[in-house]
């Protein structure tokens, strides 16, 4: 076990109304259980729906069905009945800020692996169980799976504070070119370096994550060796 402080960070560029994102809580779960202790996690959000998009979601039906019938043809993820109900009655007002701003309010207070598991919870509660992600009942339901205080984060969550944290988060993330989701990055000191863009299997998703975190290794083990040969 390498302990907290040494482990590299995985950074999983995210976003919870993200379709795609929803498809792969499988493979970050997966990730989760390969790699155990042997990485920290962040979760880095840019805001998906934001500004101009932000609109009923009848407005991008016809997009969406045309994203969820690719979803379903590329992978095992299903959107359930009480999705599509959302969808048609489209009332909903499609937002990114809020569910993403309970997403890094669950960071700043319990870590990222937290964090990780939160928005994808509430990705699967969306897709899968046609709960909309920024109602109270859907943040408890998501604490619930992520072990944390839904009484805690909600207070948190709900405050002038942690929007303005949460404008910070996005710009900072487009800032650094963090806008395709799902996409996963190794954190080299300030430097991100890409391991995976876009949805893959788990399987693959683990193969590529575990090649980074190797050839980190070998470059490490290579420059201790270099500084460690004694002078002629």
């Amino acid at each position: 076990m390498v302990e907290p402080g040494m482990r590299p960070t995985l950074v999983y560029a995210a976003d919870p109304l993200c379709g795609w994102c929803f498809a792969f809580v499988e493979g970050i779960a997966h990730l989760r259980s390969e790699l155990a202790d042997e990485v920290d996690w962040e979760v880095a959000c840019g805001g998906l729906v934001t500004g101009a998009r932000v609109a009923p979601i009848a407005d991008a039906a016809d997009y969406l069905r045309t994203g969820m019938r690719a979803v379903e043809a590329r992978t095992s993820a299903r959107f359930g009945a009480a999705f599509w109900a959302v969808l048609e009655d489209g009332r909903w007002v499609s937002n990114s800020e809020p569910a993403c701003r309970a997403t890094l309010t669950v960071q700043d207070r319990h870590g990222g692996a937290a964090a990780v598991d939160f928005a994808g919870a509430l990705a699967t509660g969306f897709y899968a169980e046609g709960r909309v992600p920024d109602a109270p009942e859907s943040l408890r339901a998501a604490a619930r799976v992520a072990h944390v205080a839904a009484d805690e984060i909600l207070e948190a969550w709900d405050t002038d504070a942690a929007r303005e944290r949460t404008q910070r988060a996005f710009a900072s993330a487009r800032s650094r070119g963090l806008s395709s989701y799902p996409s996963l990055f190794l954190r080299a000191g300030a430097k991100l370096e890409p391991v995976l863009r876009g949805w893959a299997p788990p399987d693959r998703a683990y193969l590529e994550v575990r090649r980074a975190l190797d050839e980190r290794i070998d470059s490490r083990v290579g420059q201790i060796g270099r500084f460690a040969r004694p002078k002629k």
